[in-house]
């Protein structure tokens, strides 16, 4: 199955998914931020760009790679904002051909609790982030197999429990 997350950054989508891939089963994450450097920051914004840019190609790489290569019973994993979707269209053909399911997971969380979250984030990005999910939601939801929603505004423990619903979901797909 290829688990697609996507939300605001800082909404919770990468700790979902550790609290999701503790259970059972086979995950294979991939996830841009895993190629960025800790001195990114010390880059010009153009080069941070540039540099994100290439982070987030190399993971739809390796997205491609595991799709070919990973037997539909175990987890993928594209672990980022994903708030374009057709960025993601030929990921999601691409895995439907090669048995896999396709799960969306949308994290919800509200821009004020992302801005607590991260404090270089901005409410006029979030916004933008926002706008975008408004378009692509839809899209996703009518090209991906499940469409599941978690909701992060409250403690680490309210989202744990919320995980148990989608737990069972995935299992029953898999």
């Amino acid at each position: 199955m290829l688990i697609i997350t996507s939300g605001l950054p800082s909404a919770g989508k990468s700790r979902t998914i550790d609290f999701l891939s503790k259970s059972d089963g086979t995950w294979h994450i991939i996830r841009p931020s895993d190629w960025v450097p800790d001195n990114l920051s010390s880059l010009s914004d153009e080069n941070q760009r540039q540099y994100n840019i290439g982070c987030w190609s190399m993971a739809i790489d390796k997205t491609r790679e595991a799709i070919s290569e990973v037997p539909p019973n175990e987890f993928i994993v594209l672990d980022s904002c994903n708030s374009k979707h057709t960025t993601l269209l030929t990921i999601i053909t691409d895995a439907k051909a090669a048995m896999h399911e396709v799960a969306l997971l949308f994290v919800q969380s509200n821009i004020e609790l992302c801005l607590a979250r991260d404090s270089k984030l901005t409410e006029p990005l979030l916004r933008d982030y926002a706008n975008r999910f408004k378009t692509s939601l839809p899209h996703y939801k009518k090209s991906c197999d499940l469409f599941l929603v978690v909701r992060n505004n409250g403690t680490l423990e309210q989202l744990k429990t919320e995980l148990h619903d989608v737990w069972k979901k995935l299992c029953q797909n898999t």
